[in-house]
């Protein structure tokens, strides 16, 4: 019974799945010649509420014919795929082909397998990540968050600093000119003092030479 009920499950819920995925074109048709490459864009909506993530795939049949394409593979320009609910998201298709391959007219399908489990757990690490940046949390095990906060840390550090000898600075430049002012009064106050001791000394030298004079 479980193994019934587990088949049902499957065989509702994987159509319903792919229902919601949107691929334009799913497939298209190409004329190889051979040692070409050709590259088409294609477009996925994901209609569904949450991301998802898609993973591509591809089938090649030639067209009136038997053989398989094995000559030839399809490159993603981007594989798995994020697709986020009702947004157009653009893929490039490029076919590379081999120059011995059978000429002639290809299809070629898109198929996609979703994986909303994944994206929603990618979400949850990034809300957690989110959340402990913002509460200014470690997690032991978490590399990336601890370097983070060790350099944030450290650069709060030196902008202290920064601002100390900025400070520090600020106050020595106040106490340089304080002195220099200090030096300008104390220069002008010697340059008086020198100027009253020469005219002193005139006035002594006068007044000795008159003396002498008298006393002869």
């Amino acid at each position: 019974k479980k193994a019934i009920l587990c088949s049902l499950f499957l065989f509702l819920f994987f159509p319903l799945a792919y229902a919601q995925l949107t691929i334009n074109p799913s497939k298209f048709s190409v004329e190889i010649v051979g040692g070409e490459n050709i590259t088409k864009t294609i477009s996925l909506v994901w209609k569904g509420e949450v991301p998802v993530v898609a993973y591509l795939g591809y089938e090649i049949e030639q067209v009136n014919s038997s053989f398989s394409g094995s000559e030839m593979r399809v490159e993603f320009s981007e594989n798995p795929v994020i697709l986020e609910p009702n947004k157009v998201k653009k893929v490039e298709v490029t076919i590379a082909t081999r120059s011995n391959i059978y000429p002639g007219e290809y299809l070629v399908k898109i198929f996609a397998n979703t994986s909303i489990e994944q994206v929603v757990e990618e979400e949850m690490v990034s809300r957690i990540v989110k959340k402990i940046i913002l509460e200014n949390v470690t997690v032991p095990k978490n590399v990336t968050v601890i370097k983070w906060f060790e350099n944030k840390t450290k650069i709060s550090q030196l902008e202290e600093q920064i601002e100390n000898l900025e400070n520090k600075l600020a106050n020595y430049s106040s106490y340089i000119e304080e002195l220099e002012s200090e030096i300008r009064e104390k220069n002008e106050a010697i340059g008086f003092y020198t100027k009253i001791a020469i005219v002193s000394g005139a006035v002594l030298g006068l007044v000795l030479l008159f003396v002498k004079k008298i006393k002869k």
